[in-house]
């Protein structure tokens, strides 16, 4: 025999008795475009998020040879990201910007 699905008018209708509209006072101040744009622009001049999306086993098997070295997924991912620069013959620049 198939569930009947509970009668849910009830809950609705006490719940649109008892909310309250949001009044003005109650809303987040916004933040001027400007603050906004000088936020923007420090973020970028520091780092840069390079990500792919790959499939979940290469992700695992990263996390078992960082466990197996005892290092971070973002260490090895630097670290391949050299081994590239120095097969195309360019400076090997990623690093930590943390750990600097």
């Amino acid at each position: 025999m198939a569930k009947t699905k509970p009668d849910l008018s009830v809950l609705r209708n006490s719940l649109r008795e008892t909310a309250a509209p949001a009044t003005h006072a109650e809303t987040p101040q916004e933040t001027s475009d400007a603050t906004m744009s000088a936020r923007r622009v420090k973020g970028k001049a520091k780092t840069q998020l390079i990500g792919a999306h790959l499939s979940p086993d290469v992700g695992r098997q990263l996390r078992m040879i960082a466990a197996e070295e005892d290092t971070d997924v973002k260490a090895l991912l630097i670290e391949a990201i050299n081994l590239l620069f120095k097969t195309r013959g360019r400076p090997q620049i990623a690093s930590d910007p943390i750990k600097q």
